[in-house]
């Protein structure tokens, strides 16, 4: 089962990436001069080795969930067929080729977290859980089949809504809210929630 993951090489390369954009942009505005560069230059040498440990306290443990998620979905009942299949849509598009740096900072921090709740979930369906399974997968699939085609509508017409992207990860913060609740979710989160973010989402 592969889930878009790197070779070494593509690893190297975007763990490369990464460290520097926490090191050198990070949330802040992009230079726009000559002298704001060398300003942003000589203050991301300073803030590498630090950009370095804040990396390194979500990759770790991000692969390391990854491992185990990977052996617990392949070595998942036959009879929990649907949520092994519901797990796998969502980790395709969560880990695409690349995720380290396509990803915004503010949500790769937290996969480690989603990844996680894939062990808690399948851990439950070992436990019996899987009618709390299915009610749970009925409430947010319809959720997820509409953001799937919002954006690609959005895609269509060339269209970026930043209230989308919000959208999207709040139904990754949901699903840890049905599947793992034990985990915590970084933000407030609920079906209400999630429809009243749906009302800002463009057209």
């Amino acid at each position: 089962m592969c889930f878009g993951l790197y070779t070494a090489a593509e690893f190297r390369a975007d763990l490369a990436a990464l460290i520097a954009d926490r090191a050198f942009i990070a949330e802040g505005p992009l230079p726009r001069s000559a002298e704001q560069f060398q300003i942003r230059l000589k203050t991301g040498r300073d803030e590498v080795l630090g950009a370095v440990q804040e990396t390194t306290k979500v990759v770790v443990p991000l692969f390391k969930n990854y491992h185990t998620a990977r052996l617990a979905v392949e070595s998942a009942s036959s009879m929990n067929r649907a949520a092994v299949e519901d797990i796998r849509a969502q980790l395709a598009p969560l880990l695409p080729k690349n995720f380290l740096t396509i990803t915004p900072w503010q949500w790769l921090q937290h996969f480690p977290r989603y990844l996680d709740g894939v062990r808690v979930r399948l851990q439950k369906l070992t436990q019996g859980g899987q009618q709390r399974d299915r009610q749970a997968q009925a409430e947010l699939v319809p959720l997820m089949q509409a953001y799937a085609q919002r954006r690609a509508d959005h895609e269509r017409r060339l269209v970026f809504d930043p209230e989308l992207e919000t959208y999207r990860w709040m139904l990754e913060e949901f699903r840890v809210s049905l599947f793992a609740q034990q985990l915590g979710t970084a933000i407030p989160i609920s079906a209400k929630r999630l429809e009243k973010q749906w009302e800002k989402v463009q057209k």
